[in-house]
């Protein structure tokens, strides 16, 4: 599979510094699902600033958060620089 914004929610499955989607979005939701401990996944605004990041600290556990209407994280774009394995689920709100 290939890194998928088409739909929600977004699949990122494969690591890259380069934009994966340029417009701006509202995160709602994110879950991240990845087999090793000291895996690292990093998401990031089309400038680079990291929104969201996570070490894995237990074996084929997901890590995720939820974000409140209230407290919706606002992207400019989207990167997904390091992510060792694994996918990456985000729920979105176009704007």
């Amino acid at each position: 599979m290939a890194n998928s914004t088409a739909g929600n929610p977004f699949i990122i499955d494969t690591a890259t510094a380069t934009a994966i989607y340029t417009d701006r979005f509202q995160l709602l939701a994110i879950q991240w699902v990845s087999g090793s401990v000291a895996d690292v996944c990093s998401v990031q605004d089309g400038a680079g600033v990291v929104k969201w990041e996570v070490i894995q600290p237990v074996t084929n556990t997901p890590q995720g958060m939820a974000f409140p209407d209230e407290l919706e994280l606002t992207f400019n774009g989207l990167k997904v620089p390091t992510m060792n394995t694994g996918k990456v689920y985000l729920y979105v709100k176009r704007t």
